[in-house]
């Protein structure tokens, strides 16, 4: 079984910088705390072991108070997309595997790099320690 990632992008950022998010930030401490997903695509016209993943960060916390309003206090939506070549057997299972291992330190790099250029308060995401 062999993975190779081709490329990756950054298709949408949108943040709302306030202390609510980066307090957030800083109390997260495993990554499993962070809300993040994916979606594996194989194109259905290609048999050539291209697979696309669909990484997604959100945050979208309800205000307590107003909770009936569903009223977003702040927002941070993050979509990456990367493009990936497998070869073997199993190669959806083997990129379930994966994905977090090698999709997650471009999320937190891109994090990272975001909130030091916006000239907000730093944040530091955990490492992602990969388990087998």
């Amino acid at each position: 079984m062999s993975i190779k990632l081709l490329d990756h992008k950054v298709m949408r950022s949108f943040i709302v910088f306030n202390s609510d998010l980066v307090e957030f930030f800083s109390n997260v401490e495993t990554v499993e705390e962070l809300p993040l997903s994916h979606e594996i695509i194989q194109p259905s016209d290609s048999d050539d072991g291209i697979y696309f993943i669909h990484y997604k960060f959100k945050y979208e916390p309800v205000d307590d108070e107003n909770s009936d309003n569903e009223k977003l206090t702040e927002l941070a939506i993050i979509d990456m997309f990367f493009r990936f070549e497998v070869r073997g057997e199993n190669a959806q299972q083997t990129l379930e595997e994966c994905v977090p291992a090698i999709c997650y330190p471009y999320m937190r790099s891109f994090l990272s790099t975001l909130f030091a250029n916006s000239g907000v308060e730093s944040i530091y995401l955990p490492l992602w320690l990969y388990k087998k």
